[in-house]
């Protein structure tokens, strides 16, 4: 039987739509400022040609330790009277991102930082759009529900704004899901590019691939390595191969110290809180990683394996959080997203219901604005991923006798990118 359908108010529309152009309109006004994640992408491309050793820094001791000459590129590229000593920071995204730091060094620094900045904005605004999509007509007031949503969002949406991050691409592959993959090429291909482009930047992504093996998504899988063959063959073109040996090098060197880092909002970094002797322990590493798997693993198969296509893979998006050393506050867009998902994937959903969405948006302000303030709450940030890998499952209905399981379920309507 279909779920009835209900006509958004115009007016929370209008203010839901309003909110994203916003967001947009920020990411343009914030020109002139520095942006800490988008100019050592500039910077790196600069160099990719020019001084190709000078692109990583293989033994860092910390996400400012970088060579003197990406210093000085760097410092070049930042608004006059930067105290760049105490903001530059590395390049830290695999190789395969090279192609578009290329670009944006051709851009140059103003244009090079607001094109990040636009990524950063329109992949948010693009994410809630699907959001929208798939909720706004499920109950009398989802519409504004998730105009309330947009506005307390805007705190937790000035961070990657500011700095110029790309992890709201995280935030925009969530919310694409995958059903529908199998039956469209175009649809097929952008889920795996967006998928792919996080995978460049931040490497930790590829373990979503487990989710793409179980669900059977051979057109995503092979839109995917074509992508990253055709960014393996431009990076390839643009420089070195020991790029990936001095990737591999970082990253070991940031797992190192990654936990001391007072905005690291990781499980690792709370652990490292508590007890700093206990995470060197060489017999927790394991014990420590078992744990871990056996909650996600847990879960998957108490609650997850039942969920629907999109469901399963959002909620990959936070579950994977739990193993990352180091977790900033705007990854947890994701989470976000994974509820949303699960809502939509009801087949009741009730007002009271949708309003987690708020709730969860209201708690991102109240962590947000001390962040903006140099004041992170690297506790909170760690249980509010937990809170969010848990949400999940819990609002996953319990499967029917009847129910032939996610696999064979007819397929949801698909949001598109355009707003209805």
């Amino acid at each position: 039987m279909m779920a009835r359908r209900h006509q958004p108010n115009p007016r929370s529309r209008l203010v839901f739509l309003s909110m994203l152009g916003i967001w947009v309109v920020i990411a343009v006004a914030m020109q002139g400022r520095f942006a800490q994640d988008a100019v050592p992408f500039v910077a790196a491309g600069d160099l990719a040609t020019t001084h190709p050793a000078d692109v990583y820094r293989p033994h860092m001791t910390s996400l400012y330790d970088v060579s003197p000459q990406f210093a000085t590129t760097s410092c070049n590229l930042a608004p006059a009277g930067t105290n760049c000593s105490d903001v530059v920071v590395g390049y830290v995204s695999t190789p395969q991102a090279l192609p578009l730091s290329w670009v944006l060094g051709r851009l140059g620094s103003s244009l090079g930082v607001l094109a990040m900045r636009l990524l950063a904005a329109v992949s948010l605004a693009a994410g809630m759009l699907l959001l929208w999509q798939r909720l706004a007509t499920r109950t009398r007031n989802a519409g504004t529900a998730l105009a309330v949503t947009a506005v307390a969002l805007t705190p937790m949406v000035m961070v990657p704004l500011s700095l110029g991050q790309n992890a709201p691409l995280l935030f925009l592959s969530a919310c694409l899901g995958l059903s529908g993959t199998e039956r469209g090429q175009k649809r097929a291909a952008l889920v795996a590019v967006v998928w792919v482009a996080t995978v460049s930047f931040k490497a930790f992504p590829a373990a979503l691939v487990l989710v793409l093996l179980w669900q059977r998504r051979g057109k995503v899988l092979g839109w995917a390595v074509g992508a990253a063959a055709s960014l393996a063959a431009l990076t390839a073109l643009l420089g070195p191969v020991s790029w990936y040996r001095d990737f591999l090098h970082a990253s070991r060197a940031i797992s190192g110290f990654a936990a001391a880092n007072r905005f690291n909002g990781s499980i690792d970094a709370v652990v490292h809180g508590w007890s700093p002797a206990l995470v060197g322990s060489s017999a927790f590493g394991p014990v420590y990683l078992v744990a871990r798997l056996a909650l996600v693993g847990g879960l998957w198969w108490w609650r997850v394996r039942h969920a629907d296509a999109d469901t399963q893979w959002a909620w990959a998006w936070v579950a994977v959080l739990l193993f990352v050393p180091l977790a900033w506050w705007h990854y947890l867009f994701v989470g976000l997203a994974a509820v949303a998902l699960a809502l939509a994937g009801r087949r009741k959903l009730t007002d009271r219901l949708l309003w987690w969405l708020p709730g969860m948006a209201v708690v991102s302000a109240v962590v947000s604005v001390p962040y903006i303030k140099d004041h992170p709450l690297p506790l909170v940030q760690a249980l509010v991923l937990v809170a969010c890998v848990a949400a999940v499952p819990l609002l996953v209905e319990a499967p029917r006798v009847s129910d032939p399981g996610p696999a064979t379920s007819p397929a949801p309507p698909q949001p598109t990118l355009a707003c209805r």
